[in-house]
């Protein structure tokens, strides 16, 4: 460590180098084909999979598709408070999502798709108020959307989708009321989860919506008319679920639409 780093730096570095030592153990970090720097005295700058600013605070956490990545995420995770992305899809990871995760408020891209993450969203993930993309399809989660989506203002994509091979996402429960706050929201996958009841009615809200896949689910009610106030809106699919009743003549609106299924409704 340099010595002619403030007190309060070296402690922090210390603290962040800590982090992921755990994290590593953690994550069956012995086990990963790939680990050249993980555990050296060398700066973790020079770790695989790990990115730093000036005076050396990570800021990103990459360790996709990593061969021997298994194990849980480390509940230290919260520690790496400069955090901006943590991306480690295609993973064996398993366990819950820490409540540590909420600590990260710089974090703008969380990528944890195709693992085996399990347990419900916990709420806490409203706290990230930076975060822009948030992908958890294909994963083991379950439970409910929080309420506390909402609160993700800078929010542009949101996965919680399951695809073809993985068959279901066990997501249930109605949309919140609240997803319909995240104005700069473009693209929403909740296709093969088990949300239900009506579309809320303010779903016209969304107005930087363009991709809206909600088939395959126990969506049930009428199309809002809402609905036809998303002018940016290029993918509309509502197909496979239980929505009944009329298509509503402002579905005319929709002048950038280019897909458009409600088949099997």
């Amino acid at each position: 460590e340099n010595s002619a780093q403030p007190p309060l730096l070296r402690l922090r570095l210390a603290m962040e180098r800590a982090v992921l030592c755990d994290f590593y153990a953690k994550a069956n970090g012995k086990g990963w084909k790939q680990q050249k720097g993980w555990l050296s005295a060398a700066d973790v700058a020079s770790w695989t999979g790990v990115a730093t600013r000036q005076p050396g605070l990570v800021t990103s956490l990459r360790l996709n598709r990593w061969e021997g990545l298994c194990g849980v995420l480390s509940s230290k995770i919260g520690g790496l408070l400069s955090l901006q992305q943590l991306s480690i899809f295609s993973t064996a990871l398993a366990g819950p999502l820490p409540v540590s995760l909420s600590s990260l408020s710089s974090l703008q891209l969380l990528r944890l798709n195709n693992t085996r993450i399990a347990g419900p969203i916990p709420p806490e993930i409203g706290k990230l108020r930076c975060l822009r993309e948030l992908w958890l399809n294909d994963t083991h989660l379950e439970g409910p959307i929080p309420s506390s989506i909402g609160e993700l203002a800078e929010l542009e994509i949101l996965d919680l989708s399951a695809s073809e091979y993985r068959r279901k996402m066990f997501i249930e429960g109605p949309l919140p009321a609240s997803l319909c706050k995240l104005r700069k929201l473009k693209k929403l996958w909740l296709q093969r989860t088990f949300v239900c009841n009506e579309l809320p009615e303010r779903v016209g809200d969304l107005t930087s919506l363009t991709h809206l896949y909600l088939f395959d689910t126990n969506l049930s009610g009428q199309i809002p008319a809402s609905l036809g106030t998303l002018s940016q809106l290029r993918y509309l699919y509502l197909n496979q679920t239980d929505i009944s009743g009329p298509i509503p003549p402002d579905i005319g609106n929709l002048a950038c639409l280019e897909e458009l299924h409600l088949a099997d409704t």
